[in-house]
């Protein structure tokens, strides 16, 4: 049972996904859901790990969630917000080109 408050757990997500370790992404979206059913950020964030993994069917499940949760949201890049904040959570290029 993890004591982090959704927020706390949200970006810790976001860091994970930031630095392409999507499985430990996962674990601290739902366990931010778990506290918060229906926390659009959560559910976008899982979508974009599960759209990195190119689990398209869990994206989709995890994106219509997100659209019921907060419709007037529109879906963009995996965010996460604290307050004035906002960081990207893009996964990192791991290669060099």
């Amino acid at each position: 049972m993890s004591l982090h408050p959704p927020i706390a757990n949200l970006v810790l997500a976001a860091e994970s996904y930031r630095r392409g370790r999507l499985d430990e992404a996962a674990s601290y979206c739902r366990r931010a859901l778990k506290k918060q059913p229906g926390r659009f950020d959560a559910l976008q964030l899982l979508f974009g790990v599960h759209f990195a993994k190119g689990n398209l069917p869990e994206a989709l499940t995890a994106i219509r969630h997100a659209v019921k949760a907060d419709p007037a949201a529109p879906p963009k890049p995996p965010t996460v917000r604290c307050g004035k904040t906002t960081a990207s959570t893009a996964p990192k290029n791991k290669t060099a080109t």
